[in-house]
């Protein structure tokens, strides 16, 4: 957040030495491989973040709007659908930024969102 990019990936990197299985490190460093515009790693971190822990839900709506990026649109709303009926405070872009989520992904996740099959979803989750 204080824009250090690489000292934090170092940090989080430090923490995975100590415990691997710290899926907020794996997803943290996937944010910023994201803002930096590598897609396809930060779409590992985020798969390896789910496969430690299944029902977290910043890595998995992460998954979801880097898909959806990518254009892989019916995985990116079925991940997105199973994230936020885990948790639907995820949906909002304001909770989202508070936890570090960065413009890019933000803006992606803002479009994810915006679509038919997701509005539909969440008006039919109220």
């Amino acid at each position: 957040d204080l824009g250090d990019k690489q000292g934090a990936i170092a940090d989080y990197t430090s923490a995975l030495k100590i415990n691997p299985k710290l899926w907020p490190a794996i997803n943290n460093i996937g944010f910023i491989k994201y803002e930096q515009g590598d897609v396809e790693a930060a779409i590992k971190q985020w798969q390896e973040a789910v496969s430690i822990d299944n029902k977290a839900v910043e890595p998995l709506l992460a998954l979801a709007v880097a898909l959806h990026t990518k254009g892989e649109k019916q995985q990116a709303i079925t991940k997105a659908k199973q994230a936020l009926s885990i948790d639907k405070q995820y949906a909002d872009l304001a909770f989202l930024k508070k936890n570090l989520w960065g413009d890019r992904l933000l803006a992606d996740t803002k479009k994810l969102l915006a679509t038919p099959e997701m509005q539909e979803f969440l008006e039919s989750s109220k």
